[in-house]
């Protein structure tokens, strides 16, 4: 039973540190506009590493 407990809690800690850092680097990204481009989570990929997958080239780096 401890663990289980064990797990889940790494597991919770684990997920929401994933959302710490998300949300530290949107700060970032909002303070320091001028250190652009930045990673876009909405669409495209981050910095188009993958530009034969891409569906949109045009806006790639």
């Amino acid at each position: 039973m401890q663990q289980l407990l064990l797990t889940c809690a790494i597991l919770f800690t684990l997920l929401l540190g994933g959302i710490l850092i998300d949300r530290l680097y949107a700060w970032f990204r909002n303070r320091h506009p001028e250190l652009a481009p930045f990673r876009d989570n909405e669409n495209g990929c981050s910095c188009c590493a993958g530009r034969d997958s891409c569906k949109e080239r045009n806006n790639c780096c």
